[in-house]
């Protein structure tokens, strides 16, 4: 039996083809890589969120009050999208009589006692008091 070579062969050499699958792995490892960012950037916004949409509920809660709140801090623990919220809220005085500055700071509440945990969001506003001389304002700042 007489074997007879081609002088052309159709097909890929096996150093074209490692050359190939290398090129894409790393490719594939991008890929990898950004769909992994894109997942811990999507949960970091979620508890953003959710923590801004705590600090502008508690700050309506003072709103709605209809009084002047007390200069002083005050915390409390709030629960809001499945999860535990620690709220901070610093209240101080400014320099117009009839208002006040509200600071309130948002993270998720402790699993353990002692432990702390950083804040996710905080929000500023102002509350004011109906005054002889005019209506009262509130604003928010982010």
């Amino acid at each position: 039996m007489v074997f007879k070579l081609r002088a052309h062969t159709v097909g890929f050499t096996l150093l074209e083809v490692l050359v190939a699958m290398a090129i894409f792995a790393v490719a594939a490892i991008a890929l990898l890589n950004a769909g992994r960012d894109q997942i811990q950037s999507s949960g970091y916004l979620e508890n953003k969120t959710f923590a801004h949409w705590v600090a502008m509920n508690q700050i309506a809660e003072i709103q709605a009050a209809g009084t002047l709140p007390d200069v002083g801090t005050g915390d409390a623990t709030v629960t809001l999208g499945g999860s535990d919220w620690k709220v901070v809220t610093l209240v101080e005085n400014t320099p117009v009589a009839n208002v006040r500055r509200l600071t309130v700071d948002v993270s998720p509440a402790p699993a353990d006692f002692g432990e702390t945990t950083s804040v996710v969001d905080s929000l500023t506003a102002f509350v004011g008091k109906e005054s002889s001389t005019g209506v009262s304002s509130a604003t928010t700042t982010p």
